[in-house]
């Protein structure tokens, strides 16, 4: 025995019909989702520049802070020639 299916499909105009307003509908969405794909883009070689810059601008206050530290020793003298 073998499955074997046999079906015939009728369509009338209305299934075309219905096609084309489904089919413009989409189109008419599209420009409305790139609108709202750019208002909501979030990452991108954009942001990953700014953050870029950010990090490096906290990289150069940090190392300034390091190199002209000055150590509590220097400022207060030896305990030890106090007194």
């Amino acid at each position: 025995m073998s499955n074997s299916f046999d079906f015939e499909l009728v369509a009338s105009d209305q299934v075309s019909e219905a096609i084309d307003r489904i089919n413009e509908a989409v189109r008419d969405l599209e420009p409305k989702l790139d609108k709202t794909k750019e208002g909501l883009k979030l990452g991108g070689q954009e942001t990953a520049d700014g953050l870029s810059g950010f990090i490096s601008r906290l990289e150069n206050m940090s190392k300034s802070a390091r190199d002209n530290v000055q150590f509590i020793g220097d400022m207060v003298p030896p305990l030890k020639m106090v007194g």
